[in-house]
């Protein structure tokens, strides 16, 4: 198989992985007494959630700029390797912007366990998602992109 056949949509990714966040949460002998119900680390939370917000956000308007395509099913459909903007700092600005939000989410719940679908998560994106989409990358814009995973990290610089 030359590249993984079956994608899910990030975004349905996200809300998959939220979903087990409070699953965890739920089934977990803490449920019903939340461990970090401290308001600074709830604080924190809505802190996390924006900032994830903003990345994504930041990612799709760059893209839009560019007039190409959002959707990282079809990778093969871009029509432009964007570098600038979000793009300078961090490769993957939209699935960073979902790393933050599913954090913020998982320490909202307030019981420790639901933090494990994080890394999960970036394993996930890492293996599934990305390194497909960087494999396509590379073919139709083998020097550019190659010179852009030099400078630019994949989840940040």
């Amino acid at each position: 198989m030359k590249y993984l056949e079956l994608k899910i949509p990030p975004l349905l990714l996200l809300v998959l992985f939220m979903a087990a966040a409070w699953l965890i949460a739920t089934l977990s002998p803490q449920a019903g007494q939340r461990l970090l119900a401290d308001p600074a680390l709830n604080a924190g939370a809505v802190v996390l959630a924006v900032m994830g917000a903003y990345f994504a956000l930041q990612g799709v308007w760059q893209f839009k700029k560019a007039s190409t395509t959002v959707d990282p099913i079809h990778a093969e459909r871009a029509s432009a390797l964007v570098t600038s903007g979000i793009y300078a700092r961090t490769r993957n600005p939209m699935y960073l912007g979902f790393v933050l939000m599913l954090t913020a989410w998982s320490v909202a719940l307030g019981i420790m366990q639901s933090l494990w679908v994080v890394p999960v998560f970036v394993l996930y994106l890492n293996e599934f998602q990305i390194k497909p989409e960087e494999r396509i990358l590379l073919e139709k814009y083998p020097d550019a992109f190659a010179a852009y995973c030099k400078q630019t990290g994949r989840w940040w610089r």
